[in-house]
């Protein structure tokens, strides 16, 4: 399926840009691209592709209105130099009520994002829609080409992979009841929440306490009124909520700017278990120095901070909106829903039905499993093809942490041979473990802007000669900015 950009190119030939994935991430490249090269009166072609055919990715997917942004609205704005653009655009538009909006409600805010850039842009800066799955990316000639499932393909003069969150991976100990029916690792796979059946008796078992658990519970509750249903992960910790109401100011030298990253955390850790007031306004003020602190450990104190403070802090840092936590609360009260902390194992018990060990104790049966535990972080275990094959092919690395792959500043992926590449880039959560904090939509924001000037000012300039032979389609060297494509 093809959909058009509108308008005509006045050029038989301008450099294509391809963006494999209609996130979040990806749409606001889209977007970027668009008003960067109006701007500069530059032509560009940017395919804008993914294999669903709507924009929004698994994030804005859902259209239950129970499911929240876990940002208020002021803070959610695709473009960086409009802080308030949307708050503006619900105030203009059909939105809901709530200072959180619904995540579907954000879908249309990123679909209408893209059409105004098509729409208020020079008629040489177009985007194209295509629905297709991407299996295959390789380098030749200093050109992508991009192999989709099925036949086809694309050819482009560089490709930014805006694959947000890796698939979700089965937690240890359920890989034996992988394709179960009673079990579901990816509750948020097309369809995978609307085939449960709602007469279903019996215990419903959550795997995680995340924020992930929290919209599965609240959907199941009303879906499978009878289910009994109980969640758990090693830590046994649940998300807190955002403040409603007055705010308290924090104690501004709480966070001393010459304390390090896990510093600052163990003390508004400390402070949030001690229920001290202003923990939550001290999150939001470290947030906007997160990256450059992390940058500042090394990879050994940055893979202590994951294995010692990354839970504590996401469930202080990811908040629940007011509403959804009181929707949690009601089903806690109620005992409907059940948390508690221990490793889980799974075995399947019957056609129907599993079994489930928490942290050793003997089997019960529960009618249903649900992966909660988020999306994948290492791609080295990932079972996507594509990431599969780039990997294996050498056009990208893992990062040395396991979370996302190795990037340089401006997202272009460090290759296998420790070049950087001069034609695949990405953003987001793909840039993890340079970034740390880079899954949200004012990181994501600030990244496709930077990145789509990146790659126009590569376009626009002079093609200095190819790359070292056998390079995986040309890099520069380790630390230098890419500006070949």
């Amino acid at each position: 399926m093809l959909t058009s950009g509108h308008r005509p190119a006045r050029r038989a030939e301008r450099p294509t840009i391809a963006i494999v994935g209609a996130g979040a991430s990806g749409t606001l490249t889209t977007v970027q691209l668009l008003r960067c090269a109006s701007q500069r009166g530059f032509p560009i072609r940017a395919v804008l592709i993914d294999r669903r055919p709507e924009i929004g990715g698994v994030a804005y997917s859902t259209n239950d209105p129970r499911h929240r942004l876990n940002v208020a609205s002021e803070g959610m704005s695709a473009l960086p130099d409009e802080p308030e653009h949307f708050l503006r655009w619900r105030r203009a538009g059909a939105a809901g009520p709530g200072k959180y909006a619904p995540r579907g409600e954000y879908r249309h805010y990123l679909e209408d994002m893209l059409a105004t850039a098509q729409r208020d842009g020079a008629p040489d800066a177009t985007h194209t829609r295509m629905t297709a799955d991407v299996a295959r990316l390789d380098l030749a000639n200093h050109r992508v080409r991009l192999q989709f499932r099925g036949g086809d393909g694309l050819e482009a003069d560089a490709a930014v992979l805006a694959v947000g969150n890796l698939p979700a991976q089965p937690p240890p100990g359920c890989e034996a009841v992988v394709g179960h029916p009673a079990y579901v690792n990816d509750p948020w796979a097309p369809g995978a929440l609307e085939r449960l059946q709602t007469d279903a008796r019996g215990t419903v078992l959550l795997i995680g306490t995340g924020l992930t658990m929290v919209d599965v519970a609240i959907t199941l509750a009303s879906r499978i009124p009878h289910a009994r249903l109980r969640a758990a992960s090693r830590s046994g910790l649940l998300p807190r909520a955002h403040l409603g109401g007055a705010q308290p100011h924090p104690v501004a030298e709480l966070l001393d700017p010459a304390r390090s990253l896990p510093e600052l955390v163990d003390v508004i850790v400390s402070r949030s278990v001690a229920g001290s007031p202003g923990w939550q306004q001290l999150v939001d003020e470290l947030r906007p120095r997160t990256q450059a602190l992390w940058k500042l450990l090394t990879t050994e104190e940055r893979a202590e901070f994951l294995a010692t403070r990354h839970r504590a802090w996401c469930v202080r840092r990811h908040r629940m909106p007011p509403q959804v936590a009181a929707m949690l609360a009601e089903l806690l009260e109620s005992e409907r829903l059940m948390v508690r902390g221990g490793s889980v194992e799974l075995s399947a018990a019957g056609r129907h039905g599993l079994a489930a060990s928490i942290s050793g104790a003997p089997p019960r049966d529960i009618a249903l499993a649900v992966n909660c535990t988020g999306p994948g972080l290492d791609p080295q275990t990932s079972h996507d093809p594509l990431v599969a094959q780039i990997l294996r092919d050498g056009y990208v690395r893992r990062h040395p942490l396991g979370i996302g792959f190795d990037t340089a500043p401006h997202g272009a992926f460090y290759t296998r041979d420790d070049g950087v590449s001069e034609h695949l880039f990405t953003l987001g959560p793909p840039r993890m473990g340079e970034l740390y904090e880079s899954t949200a939509v004012p990181e994501i924001r600030d990244q496709a802007q930077d990145l789509a000037a990146t790659l126009l000012d590569a376009l626009a300039g002079a093609r200095p000669s190819r790359g070292a032979a056998g390079s995986p389609g040309g890099h520069t060297a380790r630390g230098q900015r890419p500006v070949r494509v």
